[in-house]
């Protein structure tokens, strides 16, 4: 099941960005996955971005073990 560039399977959530050049940000608050609540803050344009969760770089799945509030933010280059 993929929206918005997010995809969960077995292992968690995966994160797939792909921000369009005219994007001008946006913010999506009150995300629930499992256990967790999560504020996913997007920003830039374009195919290479950086992820953080909670401000620690992130890559591959993740959340399985998450428990209360979580901010996710992606910046696209």
């Amino acid at each position: 099941q993929r929206q918005m560039c997010i995809e969960t399977d077995a292992e968690g959530l995966r994160l797939h960005p792909c921000v369009p050049p005219a994007f001008d940000g946006a913010v999506l608050r009150g995300v629930r996955y499992r256990d967790c609540e999560l504020e996913i803050s997007i920003s830039g344009s374009g195919v290479n971005t950086s992820v953080f969760l909670d401000g620690k770089p992130l890559s591959g799945p993740f959340g399985l073990d998450l428990r209360g509030s979580h901010t996710i933010t992606i910046h696209a280059e």
